[in-house]
C-alpha cells in the first residue's frame, strides 16, 4: 500500500497538500452555515465549467460523479444525497477505468471492515510505460471526512490491475491482474496472449494489503477483457468467471479452489446475485441466456433460466450491463436492452434507459433499498441529476443505528422541528438538516430555559404535542407549558396522551389503568375521572373531541367509545378481528384497521378503512407488503398508506382512487406539519432513518415554488416529457407516452404538473394528434388511476369537450366505457356528456349507475309503504346497517301497499338540492336532452323523485289559478261591478304577473322567451289588467272603437288565459301526453298551414274575377269599384274557406266556374285535407313512440319552473353521491307497452333486433376469417421453420463428414 499526494488534488488549487487538508472539506462546509445544506442545482454549475458527466455512482448517502477526462486529468465530486452538498472535489491524474461505490447502508449486514462508512473505489490505468496501474479508495466517514488509501501492485511492469468487485461485509475487494505474455513465450508467437489472476485485497489499519491470488491462467484476450467475480456472502468465498475456460470457487482465507465447471464463452458474461430470492445468477448477453448458479458442498453447478418474460418474439434483445453498477441486484430488477426502439428495460420495468429530447434516463439498480433514477445529458449545456424515485424533495436524511428510536416533534414555533434523545442524537449520522434537528436537552434549555430537568440527558421516552413536552423522569411523568415555560403536570405514569385542541389528556398510569384530566376554568388540568371502567389495552380520543373517548376493550374484546361528560358508552366494533396495535383512528366516523386472510393467493395482508357511522368498511387493500402506517393528511383529503415497500396516497372522497405513490420503503411514522413532512424509517432491525420532505400531499407538493429545477423526480421529468410530446416528431412523441407509463408506474412522476395542476390527459388533450391518446391507451396498467381534475376543477372530458376536440373526446370516453372502474365523473362532466352529441358520450350516461354492495345486511324482499322513490347522501358504493335501517324507516313513513325496492349509486359527484345552480343546470339539459338511451336511463330517477317533490306545490298553483280564471269568468258575466271580486282578481293575477318576472330574471329575457307557453302567459296577465279596468275607462269614453276595442283585449285575455290553463293541467300524466300530443301536431301543420293558405287564396282570386264581373254586369258605370272589389273578395274568401270544409253553394254558376269548383273541391277537401290527416297520422305515431321521453323532459320543465323560485338556494348544498332507493314497479327501464309506443315503435323494435343479429353475424364471420387467416400464417411458419431446421441439420451432417 503506498500514499501518492500527487493523485488526487483539489478543483479549484490543484497543489500538493497533505491527506488531512486535501481530505476534510466537511470542515470548510460545517462553517457555512444551513444554507449549503439546500438543494442547489447541479446543472448551472457543470454547464459553466463544461464538464462532461460520463459516470455517476449512488449510494442512499452519497452520489459520486466522474467526469470526462481533459488534458489527462479527470475530475470527480462527492455529494450528499437529497441536500446535493458538494462535500469533496478533486482531480485524478490518471484516468479511470472502474469506478465504484460501497456503502455498509445499503446492504444490510454489519461490516466491522467498513465501520459504518461509506468507500469510493476507482481502477487507474497506467500513463506512462513505467508506470503500473493502481486500486484508489477513498473513505467517506460519517463526519463526511474523506481518507485516501492507494494500492499499487509493486516491481510489476506491462501489468493491468481492475477493481472487479467487493464482499458485501467490505472484508475484501477483488482484481483482475492481467500481464501482457511477450511473443516469444507464446506457443504460436502471438501478442495477444495474457497471464490472468484474480487478486484479492483487504483493508486494515487504513492500508490496503493483498491477501490472495489465484494461479496464472494463459488466456487469449485480444480484447483485453476482464474476469467477472462476485463474493459468495459473508463466506470468504468468491464465483470467478474465466474467459473461455471456467466458472470457478475460490476460498480466499484457504487460498485455494474449491471446484472448477468448464464454460465455454469470450464475452458479454455479468455474474451477480439476487437479493430478494438469494440466488447467484449468471448472464451469457452473446447467447441471450441466463443461468442460476447453484452452490453444493462447494460444488458449483449452472441452471439455463430465462428471465425473459411478456417480450415479443420479435423483438431483438439483450442485456444490459449499463443498468448494473453492483453485482448485487434483485430478480425483479433484470435489465434487458432492445434494439428496436433503443431503449433497456426490465421485466418488472423497474429498470430502464431510454432518452427523451436529449435527456438520457437510466435506473440505477444497486440494491433493493436504494431507488435512484439519474439521468445524464449528451449534449451541450451538460447535465447530470440525481433524481429520487420516491418522487419527493427530501430536504435532509439521517440515519441512526438504534432498535428503539425516542423522538418528538415540535410545532409551536413557526419553523418545526424534529427532537432526538440525547443518546440517539450521538448515534445518528447528522449530515445534514442541523437546524431541523436538535436533541431532547439543548430543546428543554432552549424552550424551557428558567426551569431546570435533572437527567433530561438521559430520558428515554417523551413525546413533543405542539403546546406541551412530556417525559418521564425517574418513574414520573413531568408535562412543560412550552409558551408559559412551567411545569404544569407531575404525576406517577408511563405516557400522556392529548386531545387534538390539547385541551384534555388521558394518563397512562400503568398495565391496564387510565385516568382523564381535563383544562377546568382557572385554566389548569384536573383529574375529571380517576378511573376508566374498561379493561383498556389501548385509548386514544376521538378526532376532534375533548370528551370522546376510543377504547380497545380487552375483557370483551370490542371497540367502544366513552363520553367522558356523560360516561355514555357506544360500541364502535362488536367483535375486533385486529389487535389493539393495529388500527388507526382517522375521523369522527372512519378508522383503519389491518388483518392478514387467507385468498387464493395465499395469506394477504389487508387493510380495512372502516366507516362506523355507517357500520361497513368504505375499501379493503389487499397487498403482499407489511402495512405499517396510515395517516389522515393535515387537509382532511388524503389518507397515507406506508407499506414496507412504498407510501400510497388515497383520495379520501373516493378511496377507491390512488392519487399516486412515493418509493419510500419501511416507513413506520409519518409526522405532518405546516413547514416540513418528517418521516421515521426502520432501515433494518437495528437501524433507523428520519426523512425531511416538504410534503406528501399531491397538491401542495404540485403547488410548491421552487427557485430551482427541482431534484425531484415528478417535475424534472415531466418537464421533458411535456416537450417531447410537442415535438414535431412522431417517435418522440411515442416515447415520451412510453416513458410516463414507465415513470408512473415506479412513482416517479406527480399527478399533477404545472401552475394549473393539469394532468397527462389534459397535455395530450392539447396535443392535436388525437393518436397520441390511442397510444397511452393502449397499455395501461390495471392500478394506473389517471382521470383527475386540474387545481381550476376541469376534468380532462370537460377540458377536451370545451376545447372542441371531439376526436380526443371520443378516445377517452371508449376507453371508461370499457374500463368503468378507472371512471368516476365531476359535476361538470356530467353536463357535458349531457349537452354532447357522441353516442359514446350518450353510452357513458347510462354506465353511471352501479348497484351498491350490502355489508352484512339486507333490506325487506318488500316493504309497505306508498313512496316509490328515495334519494339519500352515500360516501361510497357500500350500504351498512344503520343507512339500510334508514331506507326503510324512510319507505314506512307513509303508508300504502307493500313495494320490492331496488337500489342504484351514482358513479359521479353532483348536488342535486332544490333550487341550487347545479340542480337547475341539470334539469335545463335534461328537459332538452334529446337522447332517448339518456332520458331513460337511471336519470329519470332523479326526475321522478324531484317531480313528486314539487307536486304538491303544482297542485296548490293550477288550483290558485284555476281560481282566477273562474273568478275572471264570473266577474265578467255576472258581476262585472262588485269591487270585492275585482280587487281578488287583481291580486290574484298580480301573483302571477311577479311568478313571470321571477322566470324572466332567472333566465333572461332570451331564455323567457324560448318557452311557447311563455308568450301566451304575459300576454294574458297584462292583458287581463286591461280587461277588468276595461269598465272603468267606458265610463269616460263610451265610442264604439273603443268598446269594441276591450271586447277584443278581453277576448284574448280568456284565449291566453285558456292556454295557461292547459299549461298547468301538464300535471296530471293523462292530460300531459294529450297536451304534448296537440303541440306536436300544431308545430308540424306548420309547413302544411302555408300551403293550405297558398292555395285558398290562390282558388279565391279565381272565384273572385267570376263574382266581380257578375256584379258590375248589373251596374250602369263598368269603370272600377273598390267598395265592389273588397266586398265581393272577402265573401269570396269565406266561400272558399267553407269549401275547405264541404260547406257550398253553386247556385248561378256557369261552365268556367263548374269545372274551377271541380279542380277545387277535388284539390283542397280530398288531397291536402287527408295530407293533413296523413300528417297527423304520423305525428301521433312519432308522439306515441317517444311518448315517456316527453313525459319525463315535460316533467323536468316544471320541476325547473319551481326551483327557479328558489333563488336563495343557489348555493345550498354539496357534491356528494347519491343512493337511489325506487320500486321495482319502476324498472330499470320506463314501461314498453303498446298504448305508450304505438306500431312504429314495435316496428322499431323489431328492425333493431334484425339489425342486431346481423351485425353479430358479421362479426362472427370476420373472427372466423380472422382465425383461419392466422392459422394458415401460424401453419405456413411451422413449415418453414421445421424445413429450416432440416436443412441445417443436413448441412451440419455434411460438414462433418
Amino acid at each position: 500500500m503506498s500514499q501518492d499526494p500527487l493523485i488526487t488534488k483539489d478543483c479549484k488549487e490543484p497543489q500538493d497538500s497533505t491527506p488531512e487538508q486535501d481530505y476534510c472539506i466537511s470542515r470548510e462546509l460545517s462553517s457555512l452555515g444551513v444554507s449549503n445544506f439546500s438543494q442547489n442545482s447541479l446543472i448551472s454549475y457543470y454547464s459553466k465549467e463544461r464538464l462532461v458527466p460520463i459516470q455517476i455512482s449512488l449510494s442512499s448517502r452519497y452520489v459520486c460523479l466522474l467526469f470526462e477526462p481533459e488534458n489527462g486529468i479527470q475530475y470527480y465530486h462527492i455529494l450528499q444525497r437529497y441536500s446535493n452538498a458538494l462535500l469533496h472535489q478533486a482531480y485524478l491524474e490518471k484516468i479511470v477505468s472502474t469506478f465504484h461505490l460501497y456503502d455498509p447502508m445499503d446492504c444490510g449486514v454489519k461490516s466491522i471492515e467498513a465501520d459504518g462508512d461509506a468507500h469510493l473505489i476507482f481502477s487507474l490505468i497506467s500513463s506512462y510505460d513505467n508506470d503500473v496501474d493502481r486500486i484508489k479508495v477513498l473513505r467517506i466517514k460519517k463526519n463526511n471526512h474523506v481518507f485516501d488509501m492507494t494500492y499499487a501492485a509493486p516491481g510489476e511492469t506491462r501489468t493491468y490491475l481492475t477493481f472487479q468487485s467487493v464482499s458485501i461485509d467490505f472484508r475484501y475487494l477483488a482484481a483482475c491482474r492481467r500481464v501482457q505474455v511477450p511473443s516469444e513465450e507464446a506457443q504460436d508467437h502471438s501478442t495477444q496472449y495474457q497471464r490472468i489472476r484474480t487478486r484479492f485485497l483487504s483493508i486494515s489499519d487504513g492500508e490496503i494489503q493483498q491477501c490472495a491470488e489465484t494461479e496464472d491462467d494463459i488466456v487469449l484476450n485480444p480484447l483485453n477483457l476482464q474476469t467477472k467475480i462476485t463474493f459468495v456472502g459473508t463466506t470468504g468465498k468468491a464465483l470467478i468467471c474465466l474467459l473461455k475456460t471456467d466458472l470457478s470457487l475460490y476460498d480466499v482465507n484457504a487460498k485455494q479452489y474449491l471446484s472448477r465447471l468448464p464454460f465455454f464463452s469470450y464475452q458479454g458474461i455479468e455474474i451477480g446475485y439476487y437479493m430478494d430470492i438469494k440466488q447467484y445468477f449468471l448472464i451469457d448477453k452473446s447467447k441471450g441466456k441466463e443461468y442460476q448458479i447453484e452452490i453444493t458442498n462447494d460444488q458449483v453447478q449452472l441452471i439455463d433460466s430465462s428471465p425473459v418474460v411478456n417480450i415479443e418474439e420479435s423483438d431483438d434483445i439483450g442485456f444490459s450491463i449499463s443498468s448494473i453498477p453492483y453485482q448485487y441486484s434483485t430478480k425483479g430488477m433484470t435489465p434487458i436492452y432492445s434494439v428496436q426502439n433503443n431503449t433497456s428495460f426490465c421485466v418488472a420495468q423497474q429498470a430502464f434507459e431510454l432518452t427523451i429530447d436529449n435527456m438520457k434516463y437510466s435506473r440505477s439498480i444497486i440494491l433493493p433499498r436504494l431507488k435512484v433514477c439519474y439521468t445524464i445529458s449528451n449534449v451541450e449545456p451538460y447535465q447530470t441529476v440525481v433524481l429520487d424515485l420516491s418522487n419527493l424533495d427530501i430536504s435532509f436524511v439521517t440515519t441512526i443505528p438504534t432498535r428503539n428510536l425516542s423522538y418528538g416533534c415540535d410545532s409551536s414555533t413557526n419553523c418545526s422541528r424534529f427532537i432526538l434523545s440525547d443518546s440517539d442524537y450521538k448515534k445518528s449520522d447528522i449530515c445534514q438538516g442541523i437546524s431541523l434537528i436538535s436533541t431532547l436537552s439543548s430543546f428543554f434549555k432552549e424552550r424551557l430555559y428558567p426551569l431546570r430537568a435533572n437527567r433530561v440527558r438521559n430520558v428515554g421516552a417523551f413525546s413533543c404535542s405542539g403546546k406541551y413536552l412530556s417525559m418521564k423522569i425517574d418513574g414520573t411523568l413531568k408535562i412543560f407549558d412550552l409558551m408559559e415555560k412551567v411545569e404544569i403536570f407531575s404525576a406517577v405514569g408511563m405516557k400522556a396522551l392529548f386531545s387534538d385542541n390539547q385541551e384534555a389528556f388521558v394518563l397512562h398510569v400503568g398495565g391496564f389503568n387510565y385516568q382523564y384530566f381535563a383544562i377546568n376554568d382557572q385554566g389548569k388540568f384536573e383529574l375529571r375521572n380517576p378511573f376508566i371502567k374498561n379493561v383498556a389495552s389501548r385509548v386514544d380520543f376521538m378526532p376532534g373531541s375533548n370528551t370522546k373517548l376510543v377504547i380497545y376493550d380487552e375483557f370483551y374484546n370490542t371497540l367502544v367509545v366513552r363520553d367522558m361528560e356523560t360516561n355514555k358508552v357506544t360500541k364502535l366494533v362488536k367483535k375486533v378481528t385486529f389487535q389493539s396495535s393495529k388500527y388507526t383512528l382517522l375521523t369522527d366516523t372512519l378508522f383503519a384497521y389491518q388483518e392478514t386472510r387467507v385468498t387464493s393467493k395465499g395469506k394477504q395482508n389487508v387493510l380495512v378503512i372502516f366507516n362506523f357511522k355507517e357500520q361497513h368498511p368504505e375499501i379493503e387493500l389487499f397487498t403482499e407488503d407489511q402495512i405499517l402506517c396510515v395517516k389522515l393528511s393535515s387537509d382532511s383529503k388524503f389518507i397515507y398508506v406506508a407499506t414496507s415497500s412504498c407510501i400510497k396516497i388515497l383520495d379520501k372522497n373516493n378511496l377507491e382512487k390512488t392519487m399516486c405513490s412515493y418509493s419510500v420503503s419501511n416507513v413506520i411514522e409519518i409526522i405532518e406539519k405546516e413547514d416540513q413532512t418528517y418521516l421515521i424509517c426502520k432501515h433494518d432491525e437495528s437501524t433507523h432513518q428520519i426523512l425531511g420532505v416538504k410534503t406528501l400531499n399531491p397538491i401542495l407538493k404540485t403547488k410548491l415554488q421552487t427557485n430551482h429545477d427541482s431534484f425531484t423526480s415528478g417535475q424534472f421529468i415531466m418537464k421533458y416529457i411535456i416537450q417531447g410530446l410537442q415535438n414535431e416528431d412522431q417517435q418522440v412523441k411515442e416515447n415520451a407516452i412510453i416513458a410516463y407509463r414507465q415513470f408512473h408506474q415506479l412513482g416517479m412522476v406527480d399527478t399533477h404538473y404545472g401552475k394549473n395542476g393539469d394532468t397527462i390527459l389534459h397535455y395530450l388533450i392539447q396535443n392535436n394528434d388525437s393518436s397520441l391518446l390511442n397510444s397511452y391507451f393502449s397499455d395501461v396498467s390495471e392500478d394506473h388511476d389517471l382521470y383527475h381534475c386540474s387545481f381550476a376543477g376541469k376534468s380532462p372530458l370537460s377540458y377536451a369537450y370545451e376545447s372542441n376536440k371531439m376526436q380526443h373526446m371520443n378516445i377517452m370516453l371508449e376507453y371508461f366505457i370499457s374500463n368503468p372502474k378507472k371512471f368516476f365523473a365531476l359535476s361538470e362532466d356530467l353536463l357535458n356528456l349531457m349537452e354532447c352529441s357522441l353516442p359514446s358520450a350518450k353510452t357513458m350516461i347510462v354506465n353511471l349507475f352501479q348497484t351498491p354492495h350490502l355489508f352484512k345486511c339486507s333490506l325487506p324482499y318488500q316493504i309497505p309503504s306508498s313512496e316509490s322513490i328515495i334519494l339519500l347522501p352515500i360516501e361510497g358504493n357500500q350500504l351498512g346497517v344503520p343507512l339500510c335501517n334508514t331506507i326503510v324507516e324512510k319507505f314506512q313513513e307513509s303508508e300504502g301497499d307493500s313495494v320490492t325496492v331496488q337500489l342504484a349509486t351514482t358513479k359521479f359527484l353532483y348536488n342535486f338540492e332544490r333550487g341550487s345552480k347545479s340542480s337547475l343546470e341539470f334539469l335545463s339539459r335534461y328537459a332538452n336532452e334529446d337522447s332517448e338511451e339518456v332520458v331513460r336511463s337511471k336519470l329519470r330517477l332523479i326526475i321522478l323523485y324531484k317531480y313528486e317533490e314539487c307536486l304538491k306545490f303544482l297542485k296548490l298553483q293550477t288550483g290558485i289559478f284555476f281560481l282566477l280564471l273562474s273568478l275572471y269568468m264570473l266577474r265578467s258575466v255576472f258581476f262585472r261591478d262588485s269591487i270585492t271580486l275585482t280587487t281578488i282578481v287583481l291580486l290574484l293575477n298580480t301573483v302571477f304577473v311577479g311568478y313571470e318576472i321571477n322566470q324572466m330574471v332567472r333566465s333572461g329575457l332570451k331564455g323567457y322567451f324560448d318557452s311557447i307557453w311563455n308568450y301566451t302567459d304575459i300576454t294574458g296577465f297584462m292583458l287581463l289588467y286591461v280587461g277588468v279596468l276595461g269598465p272603468l275607462i267606458l265610463t269616460v269614453n263610451e265610442s264604439d272603437f273603443f268598446s269594441q276595442s276591450i271586447i277584443m283585449i278581453d277576448n284574448i285575455t280568456v284565449m291566453c288565459l285558456l292556454l295557461r290553463g292547459m299549461s298547468h293541467l301538464r300535471i296530471f300524466s293523462n292530460l300531459r301526453y294529450l297536451i304534448n300530443m296537440i303541440v306536436e301536431i300544431i308545430k308540424d301543420m306548420s309547413s302544411f298551414s302555408i300551403l293550405l293558405i297558398y292555395w285558398m287564396i290562390g282558388f279565391n282570386l279565381m272565384f273572385y274575377s267570376f263574382k266581380y264581373q257578375n256584379e258590375m254586369n248589373g251596374q250602369e258605370n263598368k269603370s272600377f269599384n273598390q267598395d265592389i272589389s273588397s266586398s265581393v273578395f272577402f265573401t269570396e274568401l269565406q266561400q272558399t274557406y267553407k269549401l275547405s270544409f264541404g260547406d257550398f253553394d253553386t247556385e248561378g254558376f256557369n261552365g268556367f266556374q263548374w269545372a274551377l269548383f271541380v279542380i277545387s273541391s277535388f284539390f283542397i277537401p280530398l288531397v291536402l285535407f287527408n295530407l293533413i290527416i296523413a300528417i297527423m297520422g304520423d305525428t301521433y305515431d312519432r308522439v306515441q313512440t317517444s311518448a315517456a321521453c316527453v313525459d319525463l323532459k315535460e316533467q323536468a320543465n316544471l320541476i325547473l319552473e319551481v326551483e327557479g323560485l328558489l333563488h336563495w338556494k343557489l348555493d345550498a348544498g354539496e357534491e356528494r353521491r347519491t343512493l337511489i332507493c325506487y320500486s321495482e314497479d319502476l324498472g330499470d327501464e320506463v314501461s314498453d307497452s303498446a298504448a305508450w309506443e304505438g306500431k312504429i315503435k314495435g316496428l322499431i323494435k323489431k328492425m333493431d333486433r334484425i339489425e342486431e343479429k346481423i351485425d353479430q353475424t358479421a362479426q362472427y364471420a370476420r373472427i372466423t376469417n380472422k382465425l383461419v387467416t392466422q392459422n394458415f400464417q401460424n401453419m405456413k411458419q411451422e413449415m418453414i421453420s421445421a424445413l429450416g431446421m432440416e436443412i441445417r441439420a443436413q448441412l451440419k451432417k455434411s460438414q462433418q463428414q
